[in-house]
């Protein structure tokens, strides 16, 4: 339960970096509400998670050098200076397949702790992930 939460704040942040590079470059008007859905909906996520991690007397991140990199559904540091280069079309392309891809790894880790997990809150944290996050790579799917 702890590292799940401690990771997906990291990969919520990620996602975030995304859609702050979507508000600045995005072409499509459809990107941009999504970006924009996906920032509304995580901030506060992370800050849920934040406030668990406190309660249980948990640090925000982990300390045992953990690789985020190999979360399921990170984008490379690569991945990312490119969507930051992108423009019109060619960054809502990439924008689109990264932060599906992003997504889908975020259903593996709640998934994950939703078989393996024991919080009660934890489980409604990752349950409220799965629902959200496969209804947008739904929406963007049809992009």
């Amino acid at each position: 339960d702890i590292s799940y939460v401690q990771d997906m704040i990291v990969h919520h942040r990620q996602a975030l970096r995304m859609t702050e590079l979507a508000s600045k470059y995005a072409h499509a008007k459809p990107v941009r509400a999504i970006a924009e859905r996906i920032d509304a909906a995580q901030r506060p996520e992370i800050e849920a998670m934040r406030a668990w991690l406190k309660r249980h007397g948990k640090p925000e991140a982990d300390r045992d050098g953990h690789h985020h990199a190999a979360m399921p559904g990170m984008a490379s540091e690569e991945e990312l200076r490119a969507l930051g280069r992108a423009r019109g079309a060619a960054f809502d392309d990439l924008f689109l397949d990264l932060m599906i891809e992003h997504h889908r790894g975020a259903l593996t880790m709640a998934g994950d702790v939703l078989a393996r997990g024991n919080d009660i809150a934890v489980e409604e944290m990752a349950t409220d992930v799965i629902a959200q996050q496969s209804s947008e790579i739904a929406r963007m799917r049809d992009m």
